[in-house]
Parts: C-alpha cells; structure tokens; sequence
C-alpha cells in the first residue's frame, strides 16, 4: 500500500550556542506538540496581560512587565530546547543565550515553520487526485 507521509522531510534544526567557550550543537524541533502549543498559549496570555497594563517607564510596574516580558521568553525557548534536551533548564539558557540571542531563535524557529507549512500546503495541492 502506498503512503504519503508529508512530514518525512521535517528534521529537527541545529542552533549553536557558545557554552564554555566551546560551540555547541543543541536541536529544536520544526513544530510544536500539542502539549507545547498549550505551554505557549499560557505565555501568550500573560503576555497579553501584560500589554493591558497601562505602566510609565519610570514606574516599578514597566520594570516589572519588562521582566516578565523576559521570563516568557525564555519561557518560550526553554519549550524549544526541551523538546530534544529535556535536561536543560531555564538557568542553562539564560547564562549561555543572550536576550538578542533568544529573539534570534525564536524568529529562527518561526521562520522556519512557516516555511514548512506553506511547503505542506503546496504539496497537498499536488497529490490531491480528482475522481471523476
């Protein structure tokens, strides 16, 4: 029986990050799983609180929703990382990966996605067979 299995391309990506002066090769996955998808969402929703808020610069609360801010994001790549080093910690991450760094991963990684899905898509057109 023939399959087709869209996804046998889907390897994961190599991101490298300096660890001890050493580059090191960790992997991330090309898409999400279920369970890292409702991970996100918690973190989108705080971040969305967060945007809500109306806060000074100068106030404690900028600076706390700026921290915030942070901690989701590391959130966010911490969910990246786990899925193939399940070892590593947010602590790991946030000693070796830069906040520019991180941003870089995470658009990287959304990039990347994207690119897949619309990939998906024009290949699903392709094999889709018409009966008449």
């Amino acid at each position: 029986m023939a399959t087709l299995d869209l996804y046998k391309k889907r390897q994961p990506h190599q991101i490298y990050i300096e660890v001890d002066n050493h580059k090191k090769a960790f992997l991330i996955p090309t898409q999400y799983t279920v369970e890292e998808v409702e991970r996100l969402l918690e973190i989108q929703a705080e971040k969305d609180e967060l945007l809500k808020q109306k806060v000074e610069e100068d106030s404690v609360e900028a600076e706390r929703a700026l921290a915030t801010f942070w901690d989701n994001i590391y959130d966010q790549l911490l969910i990246l990382f786990n899925h193939y080093q399940p070892e590593i910690e947010k602590d790991f991450l946030l000693k070796y990966v830069s906040r520019e760094n991180a941003i870089e991963i995470i658009g990287f990684f959304t990039e990347q996605h994207i690119q897949s899905v619309e990939e998906d898509a024009q290949n699903v057109k392709k094999k889709v067979i018409v009966k008449s």
